[in-house]
């Protein structure tokens, strides 16, 4: 059995998936980022977030970053999670 490789870009950055969540902590939602290591991944994707807030239309939930899911994808990995991608927007 081998192990597969982590998907790895040629500035030497890994692939980090990751969940959003609402305020109540239900999954809302996925994305992803590429950075060299854990913490910069948290660094781009926090900064990605949008707090809840009220609008004229109504409360607009906000999403958040669910740091617990978040995780180095493989080739497979991240291609399954661009097939969901598009299967949900088209």
């Amino acid at each position: 059995m081998t192990k597969e490789k982590l998907l790895k870009n040629s500035r030497g950055e890994y692939n980090y998936q990751f969940n959003w969540v609402n305020e109540d902590g239900q999954v809302t939602g996925f994305n992803n980022v590429w950075a060299t290591n854990k913490r910069d991944a948290v660094k781009l994707a926090k900064a990605m977030e949008s707090p809840a807030r009220d609008t004229e239309w109504g409360r607009m939930s906000g999403m958040y970053v669910d740091l617990k899911s978040m995780y180095k994808a493989t080739a497979k990995q991240a291609a399954a999670m661009d097939r969901l991608g598009w299967m949900m927007t088209c």
